[in-house]
């Protein structure tokens, strides 16, 4: 996949969601975390941030990310 269709991705997440945001995390090719079911009282927090979470929760893959 090219980095502009994974951007889509993200923008149809962002498009998708009860807020206007959205990311993904990519690894070797492979999207390991979405930020889909962002939930409107952490509206503090980031769409990266909830993606990196996605991926931790998913994986076990914190010490990966890094």
């Amino acid at each position: 996949m090219t980095d502009k269709e994974y951007m889509q991705i993200a923008i149809e997440i962002s498009k998708r969601s009860k807020m206007p945001y959205g990311a993904i995390i990519v690894k070797d090719d492979k999207i390991i975390g979405r930020s889909d079911n962002f939930d409107t009282n952490e509206l503090y927090k980031h769409a990266e941030y909830k993606a990196i979470q996605d991926a931790i929760q998913k994986k076990s893959l914190y010490n990966q990310l890094f």
